[in-house]
């Protein structure tokens, strides 16, 4: 792990990963409304609404480490949150974007992680802005195939 200032340390030790009951509906917008209402306003994910786009994407190493660290401690399955962590980074190169809490929840027979960041658009203009929305993704563990996606503007 890098140097780290003692305010992202201590927020980087507040990450969430949890194995979760609740499963996520089948139906697309029934799972997107579900990731919604259930993940995206959760307290867990507000409280890194203090996090920034300076230094975003060192921060991002350092939230998606200590992620993994605690799936593995929780013997989920880290192998595919990575996968799945790799996708949605893909998907939001874009932007300054940093996962905060991780959920593994079942979808029918399969399991699903369901990861939410918050984010922020980021320009050569832009200073250091908090990172003041939320988007929320759902993959399958086992195809890292998308099965779900919310997010604000």
């Amino acid at each position: 792990m890098a140097c780290l200032p003692a305010d992202l340390l201590s927020q980087t030790q507040a990450v969430l990963v949890a194995r979760l009951e609740e499963e996520l509906p089948r139906k697309e917008e029934e799972a997107n409304r579900f990731l919604w209402s259930k993940f995206a306003k959760r307290p867990e994910v507000a409280q890194f609404r203090s996090l920034t786009t300076e230094d975003w994407k060192l921060t991002a190493k350092e939230f998606e480490a200590a992620l993994l660290q605690k799936a593995e401690a929780l013997k989920l399955d880290a192998t595919s949150l990575a996968k799945c962590l790799k996708a949605a980074s893909k998907e939001s190169s874009r932007l300054a974007s940093v996962p905060v809490c991780a959920y593994c929840v079942p979808q029918g027979k399969e399991l699903v992680w369901i990861i939410a960041y918050r984010w922020e658009v980021v320009s050569a203009a832009t200073e250091k802005v908090k990172l003041s929305h939320v988007r929320v993704y759902a993959y399958d563990v086992k195809r890292i195939r998308k099965v779900g996606f919310v997010t604000c503007t």
